[in-house]
Order: C-alpha cells, then sequence, then structure tokens
C-alpha cells in the first residue's frame, strides 16, 4: 500500500480513501510533522519479506525473540543505516 501516494495525490489513489482520511485525522492532532518516501533500494528489509520468507524457508517456527535475531537481518538493517 503506498499511503505516501494516498495523501499527497489522493484522486490517483480512491481505493484508499479510508485510510487516507483515518491518516489525516490522526495527523491533525500533531503540531508538527512530516511525510516522506524512501527508495526501495534504500528499504530492502521494508520491500522485501524478508522476515516472512526465512520463517518458511528456513524453517524459524519460534519466534525471533526466543532464538536470538539472526545474522543476515542484523547486516540488512546494518547495510539500510549506511545506505549500502
Amino acid at each position: 500500500m503506498d499511503l505516501v501516494g494516498a495523501v499527497l495525490r489522493p484522486k490517483a489513489w480512491p481505493a484508499f480513501r479510508y485510510q487516507e482520511t483515518e491518516l489525516k485525522k490522526a495527523l491533525e492532532k500533531i503540531n508538527e510533522w512530516s511525510l516522506t518516501g524512501a527508495a526501495v533500494r534504500l528499504n530492502r528489509c521494508a520491500a522485501k519479506p524478508a522476515l516472512a520468507d526465512s520463517v518458511t524457508m528456513e524453517m524459524r517456527y519460534q519466534s525471533y525473540v526466543a532464538r536470538g535475531v539472526p545474522g543476515w537481518l542484523c547486516d540488512m538493517l546494518e547495510d539500510g543505516k549506511q545506505g549500502r
């Protein structure tokens, strides 16, 4: 779902009218706020269902909290912070 697009250009996103309205109602209560987007290449964790994939493909049926965060996820998050 592209909430940024729904808020900035609501006529182009009629299917998200409810979400756009609810988001605007919530934002009216905040004095200062901004809305930005990130290119998919800069936000790999959000763009790729990495966690969901690893649960099924690597049979990680216990929670990450119980077993510990896998190294590849830490690497992916760190790369994201560094802009790689």
